[in-house]
């Protein structure tokens, strides 16, 4: 995460002070964890959008559907998932620099008192980048 101040561990801070601090109308959080570990950041969307918050956590990560911790935290508590086209370039000085060896996919966590407004602005701003499922009553509906 990145606040005003410089990075600081997503993980150890409160995500619903990021939003307030920011003054984040949505009080949407976007985190993007270390592709080797991204478990634990799920499970924190997962719990951060629990109940009614009127908060939301989208994450970019691979899709690692064969894990424990998507299983935990994707399948059960998201509500909606963008599989992204093609990959994603880095660039280093404006120059291609490396690229992620499989695809990538944002996961977005929406409490239950924003989740309908959520999924439709997830579906308008990510489904121009690759194919969108939701969750609004169990996956593809």
């Amino acid at each position: 995460m990145r606040a005003k101040n410089g990075p600081r561990d997503g993980l150890k801070v409160s995500w619903w002070e990021t939003c307030m601090a920011a003054r984040n109308d949505a009080n949407t959080v976007f985190y993007n964890p270390p592709y080797s570990d991204p478990g634990p950041w799920v499970e924190k969307a997962a719990i951060f959008t629990g109940g009614s918050s009127r908060c939301e956590a989208v994450g970019l990560m691979l899709p690692s559907y064969d894990t424990e911790w998507w299983a935990d935290n994707v399948w059960p508590h998201a509500a909606a998932l963008c599989f992204v086209t093609g990959r994603f370039k880095f660039l280093k000085r404006g120059i291609v620099d490396t690229a992620p060896r499989a695809n990538s996919v944002y996961i977005m966590h929406a409490s239950s008192d924003v989740r309908n407004e959520s999924i439709r602005r997830f579906v308008a701003s990510f489904g121009l980048v690759g194919q969108v499922i939701t969750n609004r009553t169990g996956w593809g509906t």
